[in-house]
């Protein structure tokens, strides 16, 4: 009779040590799954992050480049303006001698 007590109580530790082996089992697999998704979502944040700061590059540039071509157009029509000035100037010095002939 105690023989098959001390069997029974065996039997019984040995299937709650496999469920708690079981569990843990799980607990590990479920806490290294999550480990996981962070680092997914961190290497999906970086990435985020480096477009983003590819694109506000980008757009530095492009307003660089827009602000350099102004600027350029700027200093063109500076000069056209004083050509022009500078033909008027010329006509009005013609003008001035024509009228003193």
């Amino acid at each position: 009779f105690q023989w098959q007590l001390v069997v029974n109580v065996l039997q019984r530790a040995e299937v709650s040590k496999r469920t708690a082996l079981l569990k843990a089992d799980d607990t590990v697999r479920l806490v290294k799954e999550k480990f996981q998704r962070w680092e997914d979502e961190q290497s999906v944040l970086l990435e985020e992050a480096r477009l983003f700061e590819l694109q506000r590059e980008e757009e530095f540039r492009r307003q660089q480049e827009e602000l350099l071509e102004a600027h350029r157009e700027a200093e063109l029509e500076m000069v056209r303006m004083q050509q022009e000035l500078q033909r008027q100037e010329e006509l009005n010095m013609r003008r001035r001698q024509e009228a003193i002939q």
